[in-house]
């Protein structure tokens, strides 16, 4: 497993990355391209994905607590699982997305997400 902590990878194409348990503790992926990528069983504890593209991304297990994910993309993302809690989520686009059994509510901000996109 990839140990990228603190890792500056904003605006990166990561396009159909495979990185299951890859640590991105508190990375800085903003505006990245993560669109069909593998982050299974993932940790971005307060990593900074503002503006992220994260479409059709796998994110079973992931743990998204902490992060910035205001104005990310998460459509179609499958977030069976994942952590999200403390996560801002504020004007994140949610259409298609699969949450089941997530911990995405406690504590986490989800002001005008936007499910219908």
């Amino acid at each position: 497993m990839a140990n990228l902590r603190g890792a500056d990878l904003s605006g990166a194409d990561l396009r159909r990355l495979q990185a299951r348990s890859v640590k991105l503790d508190g990375a800085k992926l903003n505006s990245a391209d993560f669109r069909d990528a593998d982050l299974y069983f993932a940790t971005m504890n307060k990593a900074n994905l503002e503006g992220a593209d994260l479409r059709g991304a796998y994110l079973g297990r992931a743990d998204l607590s902490g992060a910035n994910l205001r104005n990310a993309y998460l459509g179609g993302a499958n977030l069976k699982d994942a952590n999200l809690t403390g996560a801002d989520m504020t004007n994140t686009s949610l259409s298609w997305a699969i949450w089941i059994n997530g911990k995405y509510c406690d504590g986490a901000s989800v002001g005008k997400c936007n499910e219908r996109d």
